[in-house]
């Protein structure tokens, strides 16, 4: 379910043909600015995944609406990560209820199926050091992994007033390795400054939106809403330099007009990985003299990439 988009979600019977379109897949990952448990035909979607006899169903939730129905209709090789970035707000603030409410649906699903995996997911914020510990020992409690990520920032205000320090994140970092020596179940590790990592969607997955567009890899697939024929690009802000990120040559054609494998052996993504392994390890040195004017240069200072959001 996607609220941003006209098309807000894709009927069973477009489930069916694309679950069609990947028949040695073996995830499927459900992740987008919508609610999974919103999909109005969520019953009969899970029972094709379980037809398909897929390893693994990979879920991304705020966690508000996980009754006893949907964790009753969970397969057992689901993975969650839930989207909470505290578990302490003030008294009066008004969305305590609401993490109160989340918390519970997380203890109640770890207590009614053990054996679904439970991430919690963080976006780390500039000034939140404090509530970190309290956070990896709720963690510990529902027996979750934890993955911290980092704000995308659209504006130099925005990044001076959200983005965390190198300080701050070193901090954090050794408050999760304390945590995970101590029984923390799982951690995604990340790096206090850029440091390159080979991205591996483009070479394992494709990503398709509700309308039936495929895009090469998470980042611009989650840009999407901000990406139409009048503004075929989004805009980032990082450490004094706003982009304008070209997302539209990571669009890559239509799950209804082509299919599956020819846009996953297609020139735009052979391009794309062929780009992959030509960037430079001293890319990011040089990334605010980044213009891209060639295709797909983006992906040598990549945010996402270089370990700087998400």
């Amino acid at each position: 379910m996607n609220p941003e988009m006209k098309i807000k979600s894709l009927t069973i019977k477009q489930v069916r043909y694309i679950f069609d379109q990947f028949p040695r897949a073996e995830v499927i990952n459900v992740i987008g600015s919508g609610e999974p448990f919103c999909y109005p035909e969520w019953k009969e979607f899970i029972e094709e995944f379980k037809k398909r006899r897929y390893s693994l169903l990979l879920l991304t939730s705020n966690g508000i609406l996980m009754t006893d129905e949907i964790i009753d209709s969970l397969p057992s090789n689901t993975e969650i990560y839930f989207s909470i970035d505290t578990t302490r707000l003030g008294k009066s603030d008004p969305r305590q209820e609401n993490v109160r409410l989340v918390m519970d649906n997380i203890r109640k699903l770890a207590k009614r199926r053990p054996e679904i995996s439970i991430m919690l997911q963080r976006v780390f914020l500039k000034g939140t050091l404090s509530t970190v510990s309290e956070y990896l020992d709720f963690a510990k409690e529902v027996n979750a992994g934890v993955s911290f990520i980092f704000p995308l920032c659209y504006t130099k205000e925005t990044f001076e007033e959200f983005y965390p320090s190198i300080e701050e994140k070193e901090d954090c970092f050794r408050l999760i390795e304390v945590a995970h020596t101590n029984g923390l179940r799982r951690i995604n590790r990340f790096a206090s400054i850029p440091k390159l990592q080979m991205c591996p969607d483009p070479f394992q997955m494709l990503f398709v939106g509700v309308t039936g567009d495929v895009w090469a890899c998470c980042h611009m697939y989650s840009a999407r809403p901000n990406i139409d024929k009048k503004k075929p690009f989004f805009i980032e802000y990082w450490d004094g330099k706003r982009f304008s990120v070209p997302s539209y040559q990571y669009k890559l054609g239509n799950i209804f007009k082509q299919t599956a494998s020819e846009i996953f052996n297609g020139k735009k993504l052979d391009l794309i990985r062929k780009r992959l392994y030509q960037t430079s390890y001293d890319a990011f040195s040089r990334r605010k003299d980044y213009f891209f004017t060639e295709p797909y240069s983006y992906c040598d200072v990549c945010l996402w990439r270089w370990g700087c959001v998400g």
